[in-house]
């Protein structure tokens, strides 16, 4: 597929989004800088990604979506990232959650018509894994304010869709595009409900 040329991008972000966790956890001076910058270069060289594969990919509706998925997704990362520097912003929490749901949905819309006979399967797995995190999530965060409790319990829908049409995707078309969007969608699933590396 001629849209793969750019594939050598994506181990880019993930040197970058491992720098980021690793800045993260060590906590360097500054880091709070540094993680930002990082984390806001990795979603340019994503979207620069995406735009470039869209440009040669033949299905051009599928390549918008997947494209104001990952522009929204960026969008959303990186507000999320600026709640570094003002925890206490629960607004930026918010926006950010709501934009990177927003790029999430993006995501499903295009991989849902691609899931041909595994459309099914992964609906039912969305619905087990989506639940069970949710309760997990409710032991957890038992004393956040309801707001916070539905829009993660939202969000957890989203990414779990994501990772479960992904997968089914993969299964209904193997391919290295596919193949892609599947581990994607599951790297996703780490993100739910980890409002503490925001404070």
């Amino acid at each position: 597929e001629n849209n793969m040329k750019y594939l050598f991008l994506c181990p880019i972000c993930l040197i970058l989004s491992v720098c980021m966790v690793v800045i993260q956890e060590k906590k360097p001076k500054n880091h709070k800088v540094t993680a930002t910058v990082i984390k806001g270069i990795a979603s340019a060289v994503f979207v620069t990604f995406g735009i470039l594969s869209s440009l040669t990919c033949q299905d051009l509706g599928f390549a918008r979506l997947i494209l104001a998925g990952q522009i929204l997704g960026a969008v959303g990362d990186i507000v999320l990232e600026l709640q570094r520097f003002n925890h206490k912003n629960q607004l930026t929490f918010y926006a950010g959650g709501i934009s990177f749901f927003a790029g999430h949905v993006m995501y499903i819309i295009a991989l849902i018509p691609k899931t041909g006979s595994w459309l099914v399967m992964s609906a039912i797995s969305t619905v087990v894994i989506a639940g069970l995190i949710c309760l997990v999530m409710y032991s957890v965060y038992h004393k956040s304010d309801l707001f916070f409790k539905v829009l993660s319990c939202v969000y957890v829908v989203g990414v779990t869709s994501l990772a479960m049409f992904g997968l089914g995707t993969f299964l209904e078309s193997q391919s290295a595009r596919t193949a892609m969007l599947m581990v994607g969608g599951i790297f996703f699933l780490n993100r739910p409900g980890n409002r503490e590396k925001y404070k």
